[in-house]
């Protein structure tokens, strides 16, 4: 059945869960979860408890979604931006750049990916870390494969080093890094250049 406008009820309920989600976003990239509520966000979106109800069970669960549509977006602007037939490390440094163009363009968005999903609630969570092992994922590319008996694992490196640039981008964007973005990434790059070169020298001592 469609209402008035012509839409079906799940049109509707599309419609307000992206009411809510576009609320959580300008509260949560703007004034921080910790300081906003269920009632905030209903305020915000214009809607009442039982439609927040309708789509997301907690707060958690609406910061955890509004983390999963940035990293979506974030991480297909950067494989986007990958050149096939480049070296490794080029193609690296170009899905650094545009990370860093998205986080330097989108505030809020910025802040919610990397600072208001860290010590938030489980959902948010296990959210934030399913978007560093995908871009763990996407980084252990740049890394030679190891000799068959090296103890040295591409993705484990690249762990830790998503870990280490997640925290240069979250330094850059609150201000305590003076670095414009192209001095950013090439700092970024340093860190990811000099693991791969060492796998390098490692994989041709065995």
């Amino acid at each position: 059945m469609k209402d008035y406008r012509g839409l079906t009820a799940e049109q509707r309920r599309a419609e307000r869960r992206r009411q809510l989600l576009d609320a959580g976003l300008r509260l949560f990239g703007g004034q921080g979860y910790a300081a906003t509520s269920v009632r905030a966000v209903l305020r915000e979106s214009g809607l009442n408890e039982r439609y927040f109800a309708e789509s997301f069970a907690s707060l958690d669960a609406l910061l955890a979604a509004v983390h999963d549509e940035i990293h979506a977006e974030m991480f297909f602007a950067a494989a986007r931006s990958l050149e096939l037939d480049a070296p490794p490390i080029v193609q690296i440094r170009h899905a650094l750049v545009e990370m860093a163009r998205f986080l330097e363009a989108e505030p809020l968005k910025a802040r919610v990916k990397l600072v208001e999903v860290v010590g938030a609630g489980p959902l948010s969570q296990a959210s934030r870390q399913r978007g560093l092992r995908a871009f763990a994922g996407l980084l252990a590319t740049a890394f030679p494969q190891p000799a068959p008996d090296s103890p040295f694992q591409p993705r484990v490196l690249a762990t830790g080093l998503v870990a280490a640039v997640n925290e240069l981008f979250a330094a850059w964007i609150d201000g305590g890094l003076t670095l414009g973005r192209d001095e950013l990434v090439d700092h970024a790059v340093v860190l990811v250049k000099a693991t791969a070169d060492r796998l390098t020298d490692l994989n041709a001592s065995h």
